[in-house]
Formats: structure tokens, C-alpha cells, sequence
């Protein structure tokens, strides 16, 4: 189910910028876990969050989020990945690992259950 994206969220632009690569990862993820080492100031240009940070961890699985998310970060990555026919598709058979450090290096993975 590819949901139209109605929510905006203060990062939503970046992941929308970073679609294809996103959806790249998820693709090449098949064999061994992928990484994109993204710049600070991508982030903190948009919102800048010195206390909580800008790491999270997310899995989805179906176009759906498998985990608790507080991250506003990992939120509006979310709704650009569920906004994907792509990703809709990639997500019906297998789970994926969205994971950013604090280095802000992304690694895209398959979750093995």
C-alpha cells in the first residue's frame, strides 16, 4: 500500500532529494548491508538538534515501521519510503534496517528473521 504523502515533516525535503539512493541501497542491501555517509549540515541546516542527536534505528517491513519511532528524522524517512511503489515492493518479502549514526553514515540492511 503506497500512501500519498500528506504529512511534511522538517526533513522530509532531504529524504525526498535522497529518494533514488535510498531506493538504491534497499536494492543493492540484497547481498550485504549498504552504507550513504550523508554531511551534518544536511541536518542540522533543517533543524539543529545538539541534545537529541539525529541517530535512529528503523525497521519496516510491508511499507510499515516494525519499531517504536521517536526520531523526527526517522519519521519523515518513513513517509518518503511509504510514498514509493519501489519500496512498497521491496518491503512485501523482506524486512529492512534503516540505521544512522552519529558520524551521520546511513546503512541500509535486510533484517533475517
Amino acid at each position: 500500500m503506497v500512501r500519498t504523502a500528506t504529512y511534511e515533516g522538517k526533513y522530509t525535503h532531504l529524504w525526498q532529494k535522497y529518494k533514488p539512493v535510498l531506493l538504491k541501497l534497499m536494492v543493492e542491501a540484497q547481498n550485504e548491508p549498504q552504507t550513504y555517509q550523508f554531511q551534518q549540515h544536511e541536518f542540522s541546516d533543517l533543524n539543529n538538534q545538539k541534545r537529541t542527536g539525529y541517530t535512529f534505528k528503523m525497521e519496516i517491513f510491508k511499507n510499515q515501521k516494525q519499531n517504536k519511532l521517536s526520531s523526527s528524522v526517522a519519521t519523515d524517512l518513513l513517509s518518503i519510503l511509504q510514498s514509493s511503489e519501489k519500496s512498497d515492493e521491496l518491503t512485501q518479502e523482506t524486512k529492512y534496517q534503516f540505521q544512522l549514526d552519529k558520524k551521520f553514515v546511513l546503512e541500509v540492511s535486510r533484517v533475517e528473521d
